[in-house]
């Protein structure tokens, strides 16, 4: 945030900071957006050789899976009713295909299989 605001992220079922971010303001929101349209926008992806593509995907997947169990585990705290679920199980389940590799869009399916595999609904989250 251009002000060095934050906000607290709070365990659900526990009221326990598990986070703290910055808290955007309308400037940050615009720059997020400015950038955004900017990028794409930009013929600079579209004219990128292939193999590099794929390298610059291969390391954000690579990150993101080298941190899958705290992410994992940051996530299922955030949502009452999967704090209980074993982070190991929800990183297993993120890998919906089974080859072995993290596939990042998939984690809002995952986490929806999970509720639906152990029965959390709405209602149950809010205890």
């Amino acid at each position: 945030a251009e002000d060095g605001a934050t906000a607290d992220v709070l365990n659900p079922a526990t009221g326990e900071v598990i986070a703290t971010t910055p808290k955007a303001t309308i400037n940050d929101v615009e720059r997020c957006v400015s950038a955004s349209r900017e990028a794409l926008n930009s013929k600079d992806w579209a004219a990128m050789d292939p193999a590099q593509r794929g390298r610059i995907l291969q390391k954000m997947a690579a990150a993101t899976y080298a941190n899958a169990k705290s992410l994992a585990a940051l996530e299922s705290s955030s949502i009452a009713g999967l704090a209980s679920i074993n982070s190991a199980e929800l990183v297993e389940s993120m890998d919906l295909d089974g080859d072995g590799e993290l596939n990042l869009p998939e984690l809002d399916i995952a986490i929806a299989q999970i509720k639906r595999d152990h029965a959390i609904t709405p209602s149950s989250e809010e205890e």
